[in-house]
């Protein structure tokens, strides 16, 4: 099982970004939202609102985000196209882990609670 995570898991182009936004569901969370939609890929977009701070907070934030999904890649019940918007900053990556790793047992993202 290999934890590589690279570029090739981005969702870039805007139009898919909006069909996740419009078809996809969305599960809300106290620092942000989470959007995800079936497909054939696993592919992860963040986006980090101005009002989270400056660009180095925000930088931070998405960096924590990738690490997130990067340990996280092999427990999704099947591929998804996720788009996580995050609102208000995470101090840690386990403060971050934990608020979404329970939206996505909450969504059935994870095909079961792995913390027990």
């Amino acid at each position: 099982m290999s934890f590589k995570w690279d570029r090739s898991h981005r969702l870039k182009k805007e139009p898919f970004i909006r069909l996740v936004y419009t078809q996809g569901t969305r599960v809300k969370m106290p620092h942000g939202a989470l959007f995800f939609l079936p497909q054939e890929e696993l592919k992860v977009a963040i986006s980090v609102s101005k009002k989270t701070g400056h660009a180095v907070i925000r930088n931070r934030q998405k960096r924590l985000a990738r690490e997130f999904f990067r340990l996280w890649q092999h427990h999704f019940s099947r591929p998804y196209w996720i788009m996580f918007v995050i609102y208000h900053p995470y101090r840690h990556l386990s403060d971050m882990s934990s608020e979404v790793y329970e939206a996505c047992v909450k969504a059935g993202i994870f095909p079961c609670d792995l913390s027990s």
